[in-house]
C-alpha cells in the first residue's frame, strides 16, 4: 500500500451551502484539503495499530522502552 499511487477513487461528500461559499470565495483546493485530511486521519489509525501490536509485544518480552530501543538500534548498527 502506497501513499503514492496512481489509483485514484471519487469521494462525494455533502457539505452546507454556506461552507462551499466560504471555499470558493477564497479559492480554497478542497480536493487538497480533503486528501490530506483523510491522509493525516488513516496514518493516525495506523499508527494506533501499531502502538497496541507493540505494547503487546512489550509485554509478551517484559522489557523496558528504553531495552527495545536499545536492541533496536544495536540491531541497526548491524546492518
Amino acid at each position: 500500500m502506497s501513499l503514492e499511487s496512481s489509483e485514484y477513487v471519487t469521494i462525494q461528500v455533502r457539505v452546507p451551502r454556506w461552507i462551499k461559499e466560504i471555499l470558493d470565495k477564497y479559492s480554497i483546493d478542497i480536493e487538497l484539503i480533503v486528501q490530506k485530511i483523510l491522509e493525516h486521519e488513516m496514518k493516525t489509525i495506523m499508527l494506533r495499530e501499531i502502538e497496541k501490536e507493540l505494547d503487546k509485544i512489550r509485554n509478551k518480552l517484559n522489557m523496558t522502552d528504553e531495552e527495545i530501543v536499545r536492541l533496536i538500534r544495536e540491531d541497526r548498527d548491524r546492518m
